[in-house]
């Protein structure tokens, strides 16, 4: 029997085990996010195909090899010619008439002989070649083309961090948004404990007649607007854990956080760098840095366009034409110059100068506005810490506030109304407490991106 509820309660351990809700640290979210975010692994794919890019552009530095060949059979002799023997003929007919006569021939048999022959040949053939080519010189377009692609190559992994940065601070803002919630459901729930006190004391105090039953009514009227009130809680944080499972790339919010201290705060100078190191650091930054060298190396691929060509090669050849293998070698050089392009490059060109120039510009300007943005970043954390203090000593105050009002309350001295006020502002102000708690650590990972961090 012992054997028997020993089985049953290990059966009902791992049940409860395996429905038990995943239970999740601030760190936790945010490398499952890493890991699983979708448009994460989407800019992952986008940076490898940059790399895939740029190590097809290099091979354009080594020679270029290629084979070709081909077979053919006419219905005819490609080269034909015709010849005329007719006086050959007639020489040869006065030396060899004599010798004819003597040997009883008759010599003006030599006249019905043709006089003109057609010759022919080629009516089929094989040839087939082997090719290097190594170009010396083309206008520093291959160099500027490697170049370019390791700027795309560098371009997608800021693409890649920035979006990394972009899932970071979303998790984090889901995160304590859950936080925020999950504290003021447990104010609410003290609220609901302090009502439900009140409740059966001006019940008490109705059935002896010392209260009205109107103060019994208002006392029901808060606490049906604490239940309202725990009901929009309840939804929010469903929310929430929705857009934060999203964030991790969950099927479902079926996950939990671990209970959080908020009562260990650092204050905003174990934060501080300075706003022109930082701004170095934006992955922003160095976008605009790399926008700027590759409009510049556009500007120098366009001017190679029409500067002169310089190519070395070597060709292989073998043919059969004429019933006869023969295999030959051939070394050649190349010289191209593009005259007629020059015209028309000369405009092109300029187009790409005036775009390296807005380029610089617009690095420029936008370094000017990321340094805005650090230094707004920077008052706001400021801000939000000292919110901090504030709502904590406006917490003290409400807390006793409601004390001594219950303590009128009981005394006579004080209306119901006053209690219940002193109960919602003390409410109010647990709220607003959390609130600049969970919105300084929102604004901490704000000023974290903001400098590059």
């Amino acid at each position: 029997m012992n054997k028997i509820k020993m089985v049953l309660l290990f059966v009902v351990f791992c049940i409860s085990v395996s429905f038990a809700a995943d239970v999740y640290t601030l760190d936790d979210c945010l490398r499952i996010a890493r890991e699983n975010n979708a448009t994460l692994k989407s800019a992952k794919v986008n940076r490898q195909m940059a790399e895939e890019t740029e190590g097809s552009a290099f091979p354009a530095y080594f020679p270029k090899v290629f084979a070709g060949g081909f077979a053919f059979i006419s219905n005819d002799f490609l080269v034909k010619q015709k010849m005329d023997l007719s006086k050959e003929m007639e020489g040869l007919g006065q030396q060899v008439a004599p010798a004819m006569t003597q040997a009883g021939l008759d010599p003006s048999i030599l006249a019905g002989l043709p006089t003109t022959f057609n010759m022919g040949m080629l009516d089929k053939g094989i040839v087939g070649h082997l090719t290097l080519i190594q170009p010396i010189f083309v206008g520093g377009q291959i160099y500027n083309g490697n170049q370019l692609a390791k700027i795309g190559t560098r371009a997608a992994k800021l693409q890649e961090s920035l979006t990394e940065t972009e899932i970071r601070k979303n998790t984090e803002t889901y995160y304590w948004l859950i936080v925020s919630l999950r504290e003021k459901m447990k104010t609410l729930t003290e609220a609901e404990k302090q009502i439900e006190a009140i409740y059966g004391d001006v019940k008490t105090a109705v059935e002896a007649g010392v209260a009205v039953k109107n103060d019994l009514l208002r006392v029901e009227l808060e606490k049906k607007k604490l239940q309202s009130n725990r009901l929009k809680l309840e939804n929010g944080i469903s929310v929430a854990k929705l857009m934060l499972a999203r964030q991790m790339n969950r099927d479902n919010a079926n996950f939990d956080l671990v209970e959080t201290d908020l009562e260990k705060i650092e204050p905003p100078e174990s934060y501080a760098i300075s706003a022109d190191d930082a701004v170095e650091r934006r992955a922003e930054s160095k976008l605009l840095a790399i926008s700027r060298e590759a409009a510049e190396k556009e500007r120098s691929m366009e001017r190679g366009k029409v500067l002169p060509t310089v190519a070395v090669g070597a060709s292989l050849l073998y043919q059969n034409l004429l019933d006869d293998d023969a295999v030959n070698g051939v070394l050649f050089a190349s010289l191209t110059v593009p005259i007629s392009d020059w015209w028309g490059n000369s405009y092109s060109t300029a187009k790409f100068d005036l775009k390296a120039q807005k380029a610089a510009i617009d690095e420029a300007e936008n370094k000017n506005l990321i340094k805005v943005d650090i230094d707004a970043k920077w008052n706001t954390l400021n801000e939000s810490f000292r919110q901090i203090e504030i709502s904590r000593d406006a917490v003290a105050q409400a807390e006793e506030n409601l004390r001594m009002q219950r303590e009128y309350y009981n005394a006579g001295t004080a209306t119901l109304s006053n209690m219940l006020e002193a109960e919602t502002l003390r409410q109010q102000a647990s709220d607003s407490y959390t609130e600049a708690v969970t919105g300084y650590y929102t604004a901490v990972c704000a000023y974290l991106v903001a400098t590059g961090r």
